[in-house]
């Protein structure tokens, strides 16, 4: 009985652990969202305005390509 009752804990411990790490996780991303996007932001003030037109295109293109999942 004690072991049964214990894997039921066990079992919402783990649930409970699952959520937390979901929300730990959906911060992070968050957060790595923001510097990527200060990142690129610093990037593309930094270089040439003739470079400007290949950098764009080429962070376009590899976009597409990871939506398609090649």
């Amino acid at each position: 009985m004690l072991r049964a009752l214990g894997a039921i804990v066990d079992g919402v411990g783990v649930i409970l652990n699952a959520i937390v790490s979901f929300f730990k996780g959906l911060i992070s991303l968050f957060s790595l969202i923001a510097s990527s996007m200060s990142f690129v932001t610093t990037l593309f003030s930094s270089i040439p305005s003739v470079l400007l037109v290949f950098a764009s295109a080429a962070i376009g293109v590899v976009i597409v390509l990871h939506m398609i999942g090649r």
